[in-house]
């Protein structure tokens, strides 16, 4: 093999390596855009559908929570039961865009409702409580909730390991949050309590589900691909003038030689 050809081989091995890193990173970002899309379009239309008849579909199962969370995450409900103020639990969050008069670190306070007709238990959102501040008790005797229905939260590699003896999490998880303080099953997924559950003292506050969300995922995909692209270029133009090289070399060289 000519030692121009085989001088290739590492930037080619290199450059391919490089490219299929791009084009994944491309390829990802494209999935995340069309999840994106899906995610905005349910959030946009769903709040202002009817209640969704939920009593009647408890407990949901283990093995159908993702169809149904597909199917109604962010629609309205409203239940009917009992608050179990010895299952609350804090949820460290920091509200960075508050619909109310709150911000900033913080906390979700989640309690568990027992649903009247069925017997279930479902974690409620019942709103954000800032940093250092206190808040009402949930409500006593049978009650009748409205929100939203929400998907649990699994966190990340980064997400604080949670202190149950505290009463502490980092993810709004209800199922494992239930079986870390010892409160029996509970359904998949949480509600979101609407503003209009705010109590008089304010806190906690509800209504702060968030419903907008950035959508950049195009940009980058087509950053990703663009770079690919560039990187194409630049190896191709360094090809060129390296299997060009011998021969310019030769017909500017001094005469006399070789």
């Amino acid at each position: 093999m000519p030692a121009r050809l085989k001088g290739l081989i590492l930037p080619a091995f290199l450059t391919c390596l490089a490219l299929a890193v791009l084009i994944s990173l491309g390829h990802w970002q494209v999935d995340r855009l069309a999840w994106k899309e899906d995610l905005i379009a349910r959030v946009e239309a769903r709040p202002d559908m009817a209640p969704l008849a939920l009593a009647s579909q408890l407990p949901v199962p283990d093995g159908e929570r993702d169809a149904f969370l597909q199917a109604n995450e962010y629609r309205p409900v409203r239940l009917t039961g009992a608050y179990r103020p010895d299952g609350e639990v804090r949820v460290f969050t920091s509200l960075e865009r508050p619909r109310g008069t709150y911000g900033g670190p913080g906390h979700w306070v989640l309690t568990p409702f027992a649903v009247a007709s069925s017997g279930a238990q479902i974690f409620v959102n019942r709103g954000f409580v800032p940093e250092g501040r206190d808040h009402a008790a949930a409500p006593a005797g049978e009650q009748v909730i409205e929100g939203l229905v929400r998907a649990p939260e699994e966190g990340s590699a980064f997400t604080p390991d949670p202190k149950p003896q505290e009463r502490l999490f980092f993810a709004r998880d209800p199922q494992r949050i239930a079986d870390a303080i010892g409160v029996g099953p509970a359904e998949g997924f949480f509600v979101d309590l609407n503003g209009a559950s705010t109590p008089p003292s304010g806190l906690p506050q509800a209504g702060e589900t968030r419903t907008s969300f950035a959508n950049n995922h195009l940009q980058y995909a087509i950053t990703w691909y663009g770079l690919a692209a560039a990187l194409l270029a630049v190896f191709g133009v360094f090809a060129w003038r390296r299997l060009k090289e011998p021969q310019t070399q030769r017909l500017t060289a001094p005469r006399g030689q070789p």
